[in-house]
């Protein structure tokens, strides 16, 4: 295949009409208007009163809390929240009183209902059930403070913020974490309405966490976390996989007809329904179709009785739980879609599980008036059907898992809005099986990525937003903060929240502990290895002295260090240079800590004792060592030895650090130099003959730059979906190194043949083409005379990278490189070809095929020989997953030695010509 492109940007009126047009052919053309919170000047604004109450002086109350003789338990319970904070900030003690009317001062918390306020009630309405359902109010007139809400959520949601306004703040879960100022002449004087910009909100998992009889209940902690921060939950949602439950509690019916599950093809290519296979063989893989699936499995949606169960059990849950307004429709995880030839009429086999939904949609319209069925956009059901879906069907795009899909994440986030009314998100912040609670780890660790991604998502149309998490708050809990509050409010200044976060959390240390969490943010790419961990042990000891004298300071940074010595144990047992006994012991001794540790939610302590602990005694042989088996079926907790008692002290984790920044090690100094991104290809003497260019692998978005020496197009091959052939075109853009767009364009999928790519420039010049293949998986292929150049920087995906070259200035003397990459091996070679061996890394023995260092985070500081500088430089780094960065030259990956790309001002500096 060919694609041949003119340096020259598209009309935009054609492009935008081609892409209606698109989705109208492809997805059905019956839209619904958007289920979004109503954001104007009246429902969303700040002011300051012209009147200033007093509400209490030299510890005496000035008001009482009235709340309404009617008032649910939960405004009572916040009632006696409210005095008890005001009596932490003043002193004085502040009487709760029920009344009905509003004449007499009075700090007054209830519904607009209770309380009648005309200068709150426009912006308190509720339109279209939900929206308005989490708004509030505060008014400071009349002698009085109001703290309203449209229902009781508000009602709580103004105590908060009212509380806010004053100074306090829970910045993590537990009495650790909350700020409470200490004021004896307190007054207010602010009238604010507000409601959240998304309706519904849910991260993390509220469970319980009260393993030992005395611990506190971490699921209330995150309770009152969420409450504290306003967490929205005036739109609940339901759609996750349900399938499974359908069969369960239909079990006989199913039983005794299996026609009614998918009609799928075992290992053999033989048509059998789920679950009527032969048993899998215990300790191997399940088998397609296997009785050891039980009830899991796709349903065939075709089959009327089917439809009939699927209606009836949603029926059912409505008729339980009145209260209840969404229910789950959505399909089990996974593929297996009957392949009966009434579904195989439904096409795509994402049109199964919507085709269901429909069904079960228009008998709920009619059984169950304003209820709602909800699924998941997600792995091979992503993309819209192509028919209309019902108006009360919800449905909630995934973040990542879009394994069957003709657009892509982007292109769904801004379809389904079209299509459904109700339409959510579900992100992976930070999910346990895939961070351990490590450090730095998960989006909520990326700053950047919460600061940017949560407004774009929210600013798409979505009703609700919910994010799979744990409570990891070491690694997490600034992330978690900005979170929470950006999805209340898109537009919040989040460089100040970050900031209202280091002074009052940290006083003193603040300037200490931005350092820290700048240090461990993964939005700033940092090289994770000794140095890196060395770093954070440096601040936070700089920080502890910073804040001296400062008791409830000084806990808060003795938890991020029992914190850090969870990371630095959890890294031991993981160290594959380590033999089995030696991890077997840091194995055990990263139990012992992390249960002494539970009560701080530093780390997620519920799901360490369901997984990994029983993983560990898998593995190392210690039946003793799972919590699950041995507290909770064998009841016999004693026998569980990492039981300690004792509580860390502050003199215990001062010793691991002294043994932890031994082992990291001294911070090896480097001279950090920026270069400009004017990138210019140099001559070059010809290398005859020319070596062939690298043909890196690439998965998700990547940056090169290509030189075009004398005007000629750039010409290039791709085989796009060599991963996921499911996937969408792959998308480029194309810019000057001005970053001026010059074209941009598509490479379909061609996971066999190539797509020979042609891009056609204005002017000879390096150019940066950044292409997105959805994690498509994509083979780049330079042809022979283009100069070619990996730009490891911004975002990407994970890397084949093969054999590069990289530039060396005239006048380095030394080179001096880290990079971070799960530890593979990687190889560096001089101008000669001669591969170079490590002189001073613990684990890197020379090898024959010149892999003689390791992409951990290690420093690495190489000598230049005389006459090496100013030339190019080979390096292998096979699998590239993560950071590699030249600290004092250049980090500009060539494809080719036959020639550099390099900044403008280093050609210059070393007398090239281009």
């Amino acid at each position: 295949m060919f694609l041949s492109v003119n340096g020259l940007k598209p009309k935009n009126i054609f492009s935008v009409l081609f892409t209606i047009i698109l989705g109208i052919l492809c997805t059905g053309n019956f839209t619904y208007g958007k289920a979004v919170a109503r954001i104007d000047a009246i429902t969303r604004n700040h002011s300051s009163s012209k009147e200033t109450v007093l509400l209490a002086d030299k510890g005496v109350a000035k008001l009482p809390i009235i709340i309404s003789d009617k008032a649910s338990k939960d405004t009572i319970a916040r009632a006696e929240e409210l005095a008890g904070y005001l009596e932490k900030i003043t002193g004085a003690k502040f009487e709760v009183k029920t009344g009905t009317g509003t004449d007499n001062p009075a700090i007054f918390l209830g519904t607009i209902a209770e309380f009648p306020t005309p200068s709150a009630a426009d912006g308190l309405k509720i339109y279209d059930i939900y929206d308005g359902r989490d708004a509030y109010a505060i008014r400071t007139e009349q002698g009085c403070v109001k703290l309203l809400g449209a229902t009781e959520l508000g009602v709580s949601h103004a105590m908060s913020r009212f509380l806010t306004l004053l100074g306090c703040r829970w910045f993590f879960p537990g009495p650790t974490w909350e700020v409470i100022p200490k004021i004896s002449r307190l007054s207010f004087n602010i009238n604010e309405t507000d409601r959240p910009e998304v309706l519904g909100m849910y991260f993390g998992y509220d469970m319980g966490q009260q393993y030992e009889p005395n611990d506190p209940d971490a699921g209330q902690a995150t309770k009152s976390w969420n409450r504290k921060n306003l967490l929205a939950s005036g739109f609940k949602s339901a759609a996750g996989h349900c399938a499974h439950n359908v069969v369960q509690r239909f079990w006989n019916e199913f039983q005794a007809h299996p026609e009614m599950r998918a009609l799928i093809k075992d290992e053999n290519g033989n048509l059998i329904r789920t679950g009527t296979g032969p048993e899998t063989p215990p300790g191997q893989p399940l088998k397609p179709g296997s009785k050891s699936w039980g009830i899991w499995g796709q349903l065939c949606v075709s089959n009327p009785e089917t439809q009939k169960l699927v209606i009836r059990y949603v029926q059912e849950q409505f008729d339980k739980n009145p209260n209840l307004e969404m229910a789950g429709v959505g399909p089990d995880d996974g593929g297996g879609w009957c392949l009966c030839p009434e579904c195989a009429k439904l096409g795509d086999c994402g049109n199964q599980a919507f085709y269901l939904a429909n069904i079960v949609a228009k008998a709920i319209q009619k059984s169950h008036p304003g209820k709602l069925v909800g699924l998941l956009a997600y792995n091979w059901h992503c993309d819209p059907p192509d028919f209309p879906l019902e108006q009360n069907i919800y449905v909630e795009l995934t973040i990542t898992l879009l394994i069957n899909t003709k657009y892509g994440f982007d292109r769904l986030l801004e379809l389904w809005p079209t299509k459904v009314k109700y339409v959510g998100l579900y992100d992976y912040w930070a999910v346990y099986d895939w961070t351990r609670d490590n450090m730095p780890a998960g989006r909520t660790g990326n700053l950047k990525y919460v600061a940017e991604k949560i407004p774009y998502y929210i600013k798409h149309g979505l009703s609700c937003m919910r994010a799979e998490c744990g409570n990891s708050w070491g690694g997490q809990g600034l992330g978690y903060c900005l979170a929470i509050h950006l999805m209340w409010n898109t537009s919040v200044d989040v460089e100040a929240l970050k900031n209202d976060f280091y002074e009052k959390a940290f006083g003193p240390a603040a300037k200490e502990m931005k350092a820290y969490y700048e240090h461990t943010d993964l939005g700033n790419e940092p090289i994770v290895g000794p140095a890196f961990y060395r770093i954070c042990c440096d601040y936070l000891e700089a920080a502890e002295k910073a804040a001296a004298g400062r008791q409830d300071v000084l806990a808060r940074i003795e938890q991020l260090k029992e914190y850090n010595v969870y990371v630095y144990m959890l890294n031991k047992e993981r160290d594959t240079n380590a033999n089995f006994e030696e991890r077997k012991k840091w194995a055990f001794e990263t139990l012992k800590w992390n249960y002494r540790i539970r009560n701080t939610y530093m780390t997620f302590w519920t799901f360490f004792a369901g997984m990994t602990t029983k993983q560990w005694a898998n593995e190392f042989k210690e039946p003793t060592w799972n919590w699950y088996e041995n507290y909770w079926v064998q009841k016999k907790p004693e026998q569980i030895p990492y039981r300690d008692p004792n509580p860390i002290t502050p003199e215990e984790t001062a010793a691991w650090f002294q043994k932890m920044k031994e082992e990291y090690g001294t911070v090896p100094k480097v001279t950090p130099l920026t270069f400009s991104k004017r990138l210019v290809a140099p001559e070059w003497p010809a290398k005859i003959p020319p070596e062939k260019p690298s043909q890196p692998v690439m998965h998700g978005p990547f940056t090169y730059a290509l030189a075009s020496m004398k005007g000629e197009p750039l010409r290039f091959s791709m085989n796009n979906g060599t991963m996921y052939p499911n996937s969408p075109p792959g998308t480029y853009v194309l810019t000057d190194t001005t970053g001026k767009e010059i074209t941009r364009g598509t490479v379909p999928i061609c996971p066999k043949t190539p797509t020979q790519v042609e891009i056609k420039v204005p002017s000879a010049g390096v150019y940066y083409f950044k292409f997105n293949d959805s994690g498509a998986g994509t083979l780049f292929i330079p042809d022979q005379n283009l100069r070619a150049a990996f730009i490891p920087e911004g975002p990407r995906g994970y890397t084949m990278l093969r054999g590069s070259w990289f530039y060396v200035p005239k006048g380095t003397t030394e080179i001096q490189l880290a990079a971070s990459c799960g530890g593979v091996r990687m190889g560096i070679r001089d101008p000669e070809g001669k591969w170079l061996e490590c002189k001073n890394h613990p684990y890197t023995p020379a090898t024959k095929d010149g892999l003689n260092f390791k992409a951990d985070g290690y420093y690495y500081i190489i000598p230049v020989p005389k006459g090496m500088d100013g030339k190019m430089w080979g390096l292998m780094l096979p699998q590239f997953g993560g950071v590699i960065h030249f600290f004092n030259i250049p980090t500009i990956l060539c494809m080719s030695p036959d020639g550099p790309i390099i900044p403008e001002e280093v050609a210059k500096k070393d007398g090239l010509k281009w």
